[in-house]
C-alpha cells in the first residue's frame, strides 16, 4: 500500500494573535479542519505575539513560533521575521491566508485574498498608506502560485483587475460552524446577554469593520426612517458590532434625532455572537462591495433573516434565502427592513430558508479543496 507523504505547512498565523475577526476565523477554522482530515500533515504557525496552547493549536503536529519583531511594520515583519523562519525550517508549502507574501520564498506559495476592494474602489480604503498596500498586494497576487478566494465575484474581480490568469486563482467558499451558529433556544442564555449589553428591546444588527464600503452612513439613514414611519418601533434599536474604522460615518446626525437609538459595541467574544445573531430581528449588512460576507452565512445560521445589496458576493453566498436590496437607495433598505419586520410569515420563511441554504457552507470542504492545493504544490518526496 502507498503511503501517503507527510505534508508540512508553513502558516502566517498573526491573525490567530488577539480578537478573531474575519482572517482570523478563517485561519482557524480551515487549520481545525485540516488536521482532523489529514493525518500526515503538520503545521508551522508563525506568529508574532504568543498564541495560548488550546484546542487543536496544542496538537503535537502543530509548532507556533514567536517571531516577535521589535517595530510595529507589517512588511518588515513579513520580510524579515516571517521570511527567515520559512527559510531556516523545512516545510513543503507557504500559506498566507491574508492578501500578503514576502517577497522571496523557497518554497511554493498559497495567499487567500478574501476580496479586492482596495483595488477595486480605492477611495473606500481607510488607511492612509493605501497605495503602498495595495501594490504589495498586488505583488503578492501576481508571485502566488496559487491564490485562493472566497466567492466566484471575488474571483472575477480578482482575475480582472490583476491581470492574472483565472487558472491560477481558485474559489473556495467559505464555512460555518454549526456547533457556535445555530439557533438557540435556552431562554436563560438569551436574556443574560440581553441584560449584559443592556439590550431593552428589539434591535437591528450589523457586524463588520465599520467604513465607507459598508454603507453604513444608509443603514442609519434606514433606520431612521422605519422609525419615523410607525410609532411602534420607537424603542427599536441599531446595533452595530465591529472596529469603528471612519467614526464620523456614524455620528448622531446619520439617523437624524433617532442617533441616540444607534449602539456601537465594539468587538464582542464569539460565543456572544450567536446569541446576537438569535435575538436580532434583522442582519441589515447592504454593503457596496463584499468579497463574501462572513457575518450575512452566520446570521443565516442561526435563523436570523438578512438583509444584503445587490451586486456584490453576499447576494451570491445567501442566495434566494437573503432580502436584496439596492445598496444605493435608502428607501430600498428602509423598505426591506419595514417589510422583515411587519411581516411574521416573510421573516418566518426568510429565517427557515437561511438556515437551510447555510448548511451547504462547511468549514470540512474548506479544508478538502485546501488541501489539494497544497498538494498540488508540494515538492515530491
Amino acid at each position: 500500500m502507498m503511503v501517503k507523504p507527510q505534508l508540512r505547512i508553513a502558516v502566517d498565523g498573526r491573525s490567530l494573535c488577539g480578537e478573531r475577526k474575519g482572517v482570523g476565523a478563517y485561519t482557524f477554522n480551515l487549520l481545525e479542519q485540516l488536521l482532523l482530515l489529514d493525518p500526515s500533515v503538520t503545521i508551522l504557525l508563525v506568529t508574532d505575539h504568543p498564541l495560548p496552547a488550546s484546542g487543536w493549536v496544542a496538537d503535537s503536529r502543530v509548532r507556533v513560533v514567536d517571531a516577535s519583531f521589535p517595530w510595529h511594520n507589517n512588511f518588515l515583519w513579513t520580510n524579515l521575521s516571517l521570511g527567515r523562519q520559512i527559510r531556516r525550517r523545512q516545510c513543503d508549502v507557504f500559506h498566507s491566508p491574508g492578501y500578503t507574501l514576502p517577497l522571496w520564498l523557497p518554497v511554493p506559495a498559497v495567499v487567500t485574498i478574501h476580496d479586492i476592494s482596495y483595488a477595486a474602489h480605492p477611495e473606500w480604503y481607510p488607511h492612509g498608506d493605501g497605495a503602498i498596500r495595495r501594490a504589495w498586494y498586488r505583488h503578492a497576487a501576481r508571485s502566488a502560485d496559487i491564490i485562493l478566494t472566497v466567492s466566484e465575484f471575488s474571483r472575477r474581480e480578482i482575475v480582472r483587475i490583476y491581470g492574472v490568469p483565472s487558472e491560477r486563482v481558485l474559489s473556495i467558499p467559505l464555512g460555518v460552524d454549526p456547533r457556535r451558529f445555530k439557533k438557540i433556544e435556552q431562554e436563560d442564555a438569551l436574556a443574560s446577554l440581553r441584560q449584559r449589553y443592556n439590550l431593552r428591546g428589539d434591535f437591528l444588527l450589523f457586524v463588520g469593520d465599520i467604513h465607507r464600503r459598508r454603507n453604513v452612513e444608509r443603514i442609519s439613514e434606514a433606520f431612521g426612517l422605519v422609525k419615523e414611519s410607525d410609532g411602534k418601533y420607537q424603542a427599536l434599536e441599531l446595533v452595530f458590532i465591529g472596529r469603528v474604522l471612519e467614526s464620523a460615518l456614524l455620528a448622531p446626525k446619520a439617523a437624524g434625532r433617532h442617533g441616540g437609538s444607534i449602539r456601537l459595541l465594539g468587538y464582542v467574544p464569539e460565543e456572544d455572537l450567536a446569541l446576537f445573531y438569535n435575538l436580532a430581528r434583522a442582519f441589515v449588512f447592504p454593503s457596496l462591495y463584499e468579497g463574501f460576507g462572513l457575518g450575512a452565512l452566520e446570521a443565516m445560521a442561526c435563523g436570523c433573516p438578512v438583509i444584503v445589496g445587490r451586486g456584490t458576493a453576499c447576494e451570491e453566498v445567501a442566495g434566494k434565502a437573503a432580502v436584496c436590496v439596492d445598496p444605493t437607495d435608502t428607501k430600498s433598505i428602509a423598505d426591506a427592513i419595514s417589510l422583515v419586520l411587519n411581516d411574521p410569515s416573510f421573516a418566518a420563511s426568510h429565517s427557515k430558508a437561511g438556515m437551510e441554504r447555510s448548511r451547504n457552507f462547511r468549514w470540512a470542504r474548506v479544508a478538502e479543496e485546501t488541501q489539494a492545493v497544497y498538494h498540488q504544490l508540494a515538492k515530491p518526496g
